[in-house]
């Protein structure tokens, strides 16, 4: 990362003179920085750019690859939302158990009704954010393991409680 002195923001220069606060690729700010693109810098590296929400007149830059420390503020809101996502998906785990065990619990359960079941409440549970929905879908789908091939919908709700019960307490 670009040299800098203990009092001034650290810097990257653009070839044709532009310049660039660094900020951290990991940080909220870049995440939802706008007209985000690569460019190289004159260090001869891509770096990907873009216009920081609320920054008036100041572009910001950050590598991926860099090893960069988070801001307190940054890594508490990631371990908040952690902290949450692993809460929820227990929670909704053990809904999706109470269902199959109160709905047809001697059926046959296949991979299909896993995939429509961690989908479905995921959508339930965040009705107006689709990228928290996808997300909380993926880590339902990480959570729940795939059916076994003669396994009832209530073998399979005992399973899960299981699963819940070790990795949600």
């Amino acid at each position: 990362m670009p040299e800098r002195t203990q009092h001034t923001p650290p810097t990257i220069t653009h070839p044709s003179g532009l310049v660039f606060r660094v900020i951290s690729a990991d940080s909220y700010t870049a995440r939802m920085s706008r007209d985000q693109h690569q460019l190289v810098m004159d260090d001869g590296r891509t770096w990907t750019v873009g216009q920081p929400i609320g920054w008036h007149g100041t572009a910001a830059a950050w590598r991926a690859d860099e090893k960069a420390h988070r801001t307190q503020p940054d890594e508490a809101l990631r371990q908040t939302h952690a902290a949450a996502l692993h809460n929820l998906v227990g929670s909704l785990a053990h809904n999706i158990a109470d269902y199959l065990t109160e709905t047809r619990p001697t059926d046959r359960i296949i991979e299909a009704s896993r995939k429509y079941l961690a989908s479905s409440y995921a959508k339930d549970n965040a009705t107006h954010d689709k990228a928290y929905a996808a997300e909380l879908g993926a880590a339902l789908l990480r959570l729940l393991p795939a059916p076994r091939l003669t396994e009832t919908r209530g073998e399979y709700a005992l399973r899960i409680r299981a699963i819940v019960g070790k990795t949600h307490v």
